[in-house]
């Protein structure tokens, strides 16, 4: 949680207010993306439109604006780099080969993440890891 110095902290109208300013930084994101796109002249199907207005990831919807600066058309926002996918993969394959459990969010989570330095550590993690949740569980120090 982010640290504030809200009147009452630590309380639910804390967490609503910092819920309601996440919130408001996604739709802040989602506007520049479509503005971005718009700008550039390329055309935002509905599909294209409510995939980035639905997403509330700010690293998602970070990566996606740095996309869309470059974009040839708004489905390159949702191009991965080979070298996630394929990373992915193996990290999925090595928890399946020790007989680890896969539940279908954490599989989800490793397959659509675009972070190549997050899904090294998840790979890392994956050679020794005791349960597939260990992949996402904060070093202790």
């Amino acid at each position: 949680m982010v640290a504030t110095f809200f009147p009452g902290r630590g309380t639910l109208i804390e967490e609503t207010y910092l819920a309601g300013k996440a919130e408001g930084e996604a739709e802040g994101r989602t506007t520049l993306i479509l503005r971005a796109l718009e700008k550039r002249g390329i055309e935002v199907s509905s599909k294209v439109r409510d995939r980035v207005v639905s997403c509330t990831d700010l690293a998602q919807l970070t990566i996606w604006f740095d996309r869309s600066l470059t974009a040839e058309s708004a489905a390159d926002l949702f191009i991965r780099n080979p070298e996630d996918s394929e990373l992915a993969a193996l990290t999925l394959r090595i928890l399946d080969k020790r007989g680890i459990d896969v539940p279908h969010p954490v599989r989800r989570r490793i397959t659509s993440c675009t972070d190549l330095d997050q899904l090294t550590t998840w790979f890392d993690r994956a050679l020794t890891a005791e349960a597939a949740d260990d992949l996402f569980a904060e070093p202790a120090g």
